[in-house]
């Protein structure tokens, strides 16, 4: 066996297309398995965008639906309330909030907010997912 008949396969383009896509994939799985810091991507991108829509009705005074969304005095007390996180991330995503009378947000704004509510009050760890339920199997007369 040579080098060459080594070497040749490699040249194929469906195989670079799969070393690629591996590439790619492993490169951003590394990426979200960084340290993910919550009081700094509140203050630094999600703050500004709560103040730019919906400060008018849950802000500065304003209590719509008994909610107010400048509450909270630090960064780092925003991630303490997951519940009151997971009622805005049910409204955002049915579209419901922002109503259609206020400024909506667009896809990157949306995305912006939707993974740090994932991954600051919920505390997603992107490094160790969900493995999902597990599933207790009954043992039969000859398990026993």
């Amino acid at each position: 066996m040579s080098f060459r008949s080594l070497v040749t396969p490699l040249r194929t383009p469906a195989l670079r297309v799969v070393l690629q896509v591996l590439v790619s994939v492993t490169s951003a799985h590394l990426a979200c398995a960084e340290d993910f810091d919550a009081a700094r991507v509140y203050e630094q991108e999600v703050q500004p965008l709560l103040e730019k829509h919906c400060y008018n009705c849950h802000g500065n005074g304003a209590r719509e639906g008994a909610l107010a969304l400048d509450r909270f005095k630090t960064p780092a007390a925003a991630n303490s309330d997951p519940e009151l996180w997971w009622q805005v991330l049910k409204n955002l995503r049915a579209g419901v909030m922002p109503p259609a009378s206020s400024s909506t947000l667009s896809p990157e704004e949306m995305e912006r907010i939707t993974s740090w509510i994932k991954f600051g009050p919920f505390g997603i760890d992107p490094a160790k997912p969900d493995p999902g339920p597990i599933t207790v199997r009954r043992l039969n007369r000859e398990e026993y």
